[in-house]
């Protein structure tokens, strides 16, 4: 069995460093707050944490709210496109301006981002008509769609979060 000798690594100016760069980051790390969320789905985590970073630090980065934005966006056509399949399988008929508005948000991609967008102006207002009317409404809270809390307040607000996307 072969015995290893310790070796020093540097001169004790070396070490100094190292300690109060040691001390330095510590002090740092003491900074920081970690927390864990725990929770189901949709139990909100998530906008804990964006309300911890709004309210104690400089907000979300340009990036960061074009992401969000097109989160939004591409969940509120999910929710568009469920009620289009529910009243399709209903055997719904949809008016002239509906089934415009129906092919309109059945054009849409939602996996292809333009200008950091899902849709456009014109796709958000196909959305907010559909959403207008009677039979989409009792529709959304009579069946078992998968959807979230929020998901009714951005049908709501959908020309909102279009706007400014061309």
């Amino acid at each position: 069995m072969q015995m290893f000798d310790c070796v020093n690594c540097g001169s004790s100016s070396h070490n100094g460093i190292t300690n109060s760069e040691l001390k330095r980051d510590f002090r740092e790390e003491q900074k920081n707050l970690r927390v864990l969320l725990l929770g189901t789905g949709s139990c909100g985590k998530s906008t804990i944490m964006k309300q911890m970073k709004l309210q104690y630090t400089d907000g979300f980065r340009l990036q960061e709210k074009l992401f969000e934005i097109a989160t939004i966006q591409r969940n509120t056509h999910f929710v568009a496109t469920a009620l289009i399949r529910v009243l399709e399988n209903q055997g719904f008929v949809f008016d002239d301006e509906l089934m415009e508005c129906v092919i309109e948000i059945k054009r849409v991609n939602p996996n292809i981002v333009y200008n950091d967008r899902i849709f456009t102006e014109t796709v958000a207002y196909a959305i907010s008509t559909l959403w207008k009317y009677p039979n989409v409404k009792s529709i959304f809270s009579s069946h078992k769609l998968y959807t979230v809390d929020s998901d009714e307040y951005f049908l709501n607000n959908v020309t909102r979060f279009g706007q400014n996307a061309k």
